[in-house]
């Protein structure tokens, strides 16, 4: 008896099949690569800000056993009282501070009060009171005195009673976005220590009413430090005694 062998049965997609499928998985790739690059460079920048208050911390307390607390440190106003006018004698305090900071900080670059360390451009690249380096790993510190004696106010505990100078941070160096809250931090300098702005004893940037995107995300410092995300940037309804993430 002859059987009749059955016709191989052929299986695969057809091209419409394939091009629905890629489709699906662009429409797919592209609703979630934005939050995941998003998350990957707001982890990137926790790290690298952790990792530059760690640096500054460090070298304080290097000069602080060299030379004792900040009002040895040859501080005064970088603008004499009249804030956006350096005085010469601001701008030489200003340089000797970053210098200072320099021998104890993995410095590369040094720019005085001069341009060159931040984004070509920015407020603070060509500020004149502010005395600049530039970090191995890119970050850029400006640093400007407020008062000789410490006597600046911007809260009420110890620490931020006596400021005796600003530091600003760009985490990404000269790379964008050169925005505060995003890749611009700044830290109080006073007679105990470096103090992030925007703690909850801040009364000068607080992070409730500064950390925000119409203010310029100014006083976030200390919430990247602590809670480590940049959540202010997607939600609102963030506080120090609420909530300390989106979800």
């Amino acid at each position: 008896m002859n059987f009749i062998k059955p016709a191989k049965l052929k299986c695969g997609f057809t091209l419409a099949e394939i091009l629905i499928t890629l489709g699906i998985i662009g429409i797919v790739a592209a609703m979630t690569m934005p939050s995941l690059i998003q998350n990957k460079s707001d982890k990137d920048t926790v790290s690298r800000l952790k990792k530059v208050y760690s640096s500054l911390s460090q070298a304080y307390f290097m000069l602080s056993a060299k030379y004792g607390d900040p009002t040895n440190w040859g501080i005064v106003s970088a603008n004499g009282g009249t804030p956006g006018v350096p005085t010469e004698e601001g701008k030489k305090s200003s340089v000797n501070l970053a210098n200072l900071f320099a021998i104890y900080m993995r410095t590369v670059k040094n720019c005085g009060v001069s341009k060159g360390c931040f984004s070509p451009g920015s407020n603070v690249d060509t500020r004149q009171d502010v005395g600049k380096i530039v970090l191995n790993d890119g970050t850029a510190l400006g640093f400007a005195g407020l008062s000789g004696e410490c006597t600046n106010n911007r809260g009420n505990t110890k620490h931020l009673a006596s400021v005796c100078a600003w530091i600003i941070v760009d985490t990404n160096g000269n790379r964008r976005p050169n925005q505060y809250g995003v890749d611009i931090f700044e830290f109080a300098l006073t007679k105990y220590g470096i103090i992030p702005y925007g703690t909850p004893e801040d009364t000068a940037c607080p992070f409730e009413t500064t950390c925000f995107k119409s203010n310029k995300y100014n006083g976030c410092t200390a919430w990247v430090l602590y809670n480590e995300n940049l959540d202010y940037r997607k939600c609102s309804g963030l506080g120090w005694k609420t909530k300390t993430k989106c979800k």
